[in-house]
């Protein structure tokens, strides 16, 4: 595999990039000399003394935000590029899959023991499991595949949430 299809810097995801847009939104709403959260029919009787003063630092954030935006959004790819990405993606998966708790052991609680839901075992395995899940070989593993997931779909906001591949059962 080449190293054209390897991509070092992070992709923001869909959410943190309808954020970045709307941020841009409003500076540039700043930059026009509307003040937020107050109707257009009263924007005329604010006072100037009131008024932005600093367009060029506005500016300066504008030029950043796009900056970050335009490097953290996902590259259009080929469909071999795609179908590369997705052989990494299901190898990621399989791997994150592998070492998560199920859903079921993810909620078994103290209550449940006392309850008879659950056995100490089975609590005890589950917190050894969730242990594994925040050791940094899985954390470089899950932004791995957080990664691959926003360039395969970058429209979609819950791609990237490794909550979704969790198994339901052990």
């Amino acid at each position: 595999m080449s190293a054209r299809f390897t991509r070092t810097s992070r992709v923001l995801s869909y959410g943190e990039r309808q954020r970045i847009k709307r941020i841009l939104d409003s500076e540039g709403r700043r930059l026009n000399g509307v003040t937020e959260g107050i109707p257009n029919r009263f924007q005329r009787a604010i006072d100037e003394k009131f008024r932005e003063k600093h367009p060029e630092e506005i500016r300066a954030n504008m030029k950043k935000l796009e900056r970050v935006l335009s490097e953290g959004s996902p590259d259009s790819i080929s469909k071999r590029e795609r179908i590369a990405k997705e052989k990494l993606a299901a190898k990621e998966r399989e791997w994150l899959q592998s070492q998560m708790v199920s859903r079921k052991a993810y909620h078994i609680g103290w209550r449940d023991i006392k309850e008879g839901r659950a056995t100490k075992a089975e609590y005890d395995k589950a917190v050894r499991g969730c242990v594994v899940e925040q050791s940094s070989q899985f954390a470089k593993h899950a932004n791995r595949y957080k990664n691959l997931m926003r360039e395969i779909d970058p429209e979609n906001p819950d791609a990237s949430n490794i909550e979704n591949i969790r198994p339901e059962t052990a």
